[in-house]
């Protein structure tokens, strides 16, 4: 922090492609009223998986609805209210698009993008321990309700193509003494020039819970649907199991084994073939996958 009030931060990340780049500048500001003030490049209060890092969710990366329509990182501002003990909102204007959290995303490509979350605590107080997808133990119970809207707008003033894209989501979170459970759902219609108007929506679940201090076990499932969009497509249907151990307790180093299973052609669905997802880019309908991560957090 600078001061009290200014608090700023940098991250870097690199490619597949080993080439380094920033991914988040930003500087936060502490209003007098308690609200607070992001300008910069950064990851957006939007999908229940957009603001919390990667490294901090129970599975080994994030879902594929995220990948396929969350906002990812880009230049804006946002603003938050004064938290309550029971609610919090945010307000951001950015150049981001649906998708965007894909590193084959086209950076830049919505003119402006209007984006609002508002978060309810059904059950607690304390909205520290939705910093995490993970459950970790000794935090107390809580039910967290979540509901975003936006839209995007890109034009393009040489060509004449006009695409608006809108996102409703809603997102339910449950956290106890080492347990997690994740329902998140999004859906999205988008309209542009000369092309049928088409929908898309998924959804993803994941529950995990502490068999010891050191040991958690989780399953999830990810579901992307092609919604009315035309062409040879299928929804993507992922179920998976897994296991983390953790060396040293409430830090970031840990061990984790995960297994899925596709049952759609991934080349067939609206999922992009990353690796960050796992699986092999075919035309061929069911594969699964093994994977092993080690993971060092600072």
């Amino acid at each position: 922090m600078f001061t009290d009030e200014l608090y700023y931060k940098l991250a870097f990340d690199v490619s597949d492609e080993q080439d380094l780049f920033l991914q988040q500048a930003i500087l936060k500001y502490y209003l007098p009223d308690d609200s607070r003030l992001w300008i910069g490049k950064m990851f957006y209060n939007s999908l229940r998986e957009d603001w919390p890092d990667p490294t901090q969710t129970a599975s080994m990366d994030n879902s594929a609805m995220d990948y396929a329509f969350g906002l990812g990182t880009s230049l804006g501002l946002m603003w938050q209210s004064k938290t309550t003990d029971k609610t919090r909102w945010w307000v951001t204007l950015n150049n981001s698009n649906v998708g965007s959290r894909s590193p084959n995303a086209e950076a830049g490509k919505t003119d402006i993008t209007l984006y609002g979350r508002f978060d309810y605590q059904v059950a607690g107080t304390r909205w520290s321990v939705w910093d995490d997808l993970i459950g970790r133990r000794r935090l107390p119970f809580g039910v967290l309700l979540g509901l975003t809207a936006g839209h995007m707008r890109n034009g393009n003033r040489d060509s004449g193509f006009d695409e608006d894209t809108t996102q409703l989501g809603m997102d339910l979170s449950i956290n106890g003494d080492g347990y997690q459970v994740v329902l998140a759902g999004t859906w999205n219609e988008v309209s542009a020039t000369d092309i049928v108007d088409y929908y898309n929506y998924g959804f993803y679940f994941q529950a995990g819970y502490f068999l010891s201090e050191r040991w958690q076990a989780y399953i999830r499932y990810d579901y992307v649907s092609q919604g009315d969009q035309t062409g040879d497509l299928e929804s993507y249907r992922a179920p998976g199991i897994g296991v983390n151990f953790f060396p040293r307790v409430n830090i970031r180093w840990r061990v984790t084994a995960e297994i899925n299973y596709l049952f759609s052609a991934l080349n067939k669905t609206i999922v992009e073939p990353l690796p960050e997802l796992g699986w092999i880019a075919t035309d061929e309908s069911g594969q699964a996958s093994f994977r092993i991560q080690l993971q060092l957090g600072f």
